[in-house]
């Protein structure tokens, strides 16, 4: 009678580890599909079979104790109750729920570094690994977390250290197509709205193409060129008067805003009539031009890296942060009398 086949025989076949052969085999949502895949057809070659005795006799003579519910939890954290976060919310809980997790939202007191340590060891304490931090209200340099605990991605930029893995929009590439955009409707001063806080923990994306854009000009010897340097109105709060000092000095004819400016809308008539595009749009907001997050794909990334940090148990700070960039197509205003 033929000797049968070990469970190290077909990790050794299918180049993976013991362990990993062993979850794939029953189906683990921590493999990757392609692994568990290739481990079945392994282990079907070799006439593998597992001895559902064997299985029932090794569970019973574990410790006892019963496997953590946290362990397939994704925790969503945010200080920051919007809409962008109900939609990401919604996306990583879709997702979640795909691979055999479950998703929770979390609201934390950023600000309160014992409120946002007490946050972290609850999560710690009930068993939970893989962390997703959503966009906060305001960015913060760093948070009290014993970040060797635990998993996580960073959906944004709101954190600025320690370098998690993260995924944004692409700003650069945003920024680009809107100058395109207006360049094409006939705009040739165009003036860029930027909160230099957001800008600077983002690796300042939306000044570089203002660079480029300038350097682009002086290529093609445009008179604008030595303008654009005045092009820059840095905004940290809701001084309308600094705008509109700002904006009688350069005179623009259109405008690319990186976040909605409630503040300015109404309160300024050389402001409310000119051409706009703003990097960040809401779906529902039909008035405006601009960008919509990617919400459902941001979302189910932050959940499939961090699902594969936790099969492949690779907590802490990443020795190389992953980044996921994405980008929309421009959505053009649809309402009557809305800005071009």
């Amino acid at each position: 009678m033929p000797r049968p086949v070990s469970l190290k025989e077909v990790a050794d076949a299918a180049g993976v580890a013991k362990s990993t052969a062993s979850y794939a085999l029953k189906d683990s949502p921590l493999i990757k599909e392609s692994t568990r895949a290739k481990v079945r057809a392994v282990a079907e070659k070799l006439g593998y079979h597992i001895d559902p005795t064997l299985s029932r006799a090794l569970a019973k003579s574990r410790s006892g104790k019963r496997s953590n519910p946290g362990s397939t939890v994704v925790a969503y954290l945010t200080n920051c109750p919007s809409t962008f976060n109900e939609e990401l919310f919604a996306a990583v809980q879709e997702r979640a729920t795909e691979v055999g997790l479950k998703a929770e939202q979390h609201f934390f007191d950023c600000k309160d570094t014992l409120s946002a340590k007490r946050t972290f060891q609850i999560l710690a304490a009930k068993g939970i690994r893989a962390i997703v931090i959503g966009p906060l209200e305001t960015p913060v340099d760093t948070l009290p977390v014993e970040w060797d605990r635990f998993a996580c991605v960073v959906i944004g930029a709101s954190l600025r250290n320690p370098h998690l893995h993260s995924v944004q929009k692409d700003l650069i590439l945003e920024t680009r197509e809107s100058i395109g955009y207006l360049q094409a409707q006939g705009c040739k001063r165009i003036g860029f709205l930027i909160h230099a806080e957001f800008d600077s923990r983002k690796g300042n994306p939306v000044l570089s193409e203002v660079l480029r854009y300038r350097f682009q000009l002086l290529e093609d010897n445009n008179a604008q060129a030595d303008k654009v340097r005045d092009a820059v109105f840095w905004y940290h709060g809701s001084n309308v008067a600094d705008y509109a000092e700002w904006h009688k000095r350069f005179k623009p004819d259109s405008l690319v805003i990186d976040n909605p400016i409630d503040w300015l809308k109404g309160q300024h008539k050389g402001f409310d009539r000119l051409p706009k595009v703003f990097l960040y749009k809401h779906p529902k907001a039909t008035d405006i031009t601009g960008f919509t997050p990617e919400f459902t794909l941001l979302g189910r990334t932050a959940v499939d890296i961090v699902s594969n940090e936790l099969a492949k148990r690779a907590y802490g700070i990443p020795k190389v942060p992953q980044r996921s960039l994405f980008t929309t197509e421009i959505s053009v205003a649809t309402e009557v009398g809305a800005p071009r």
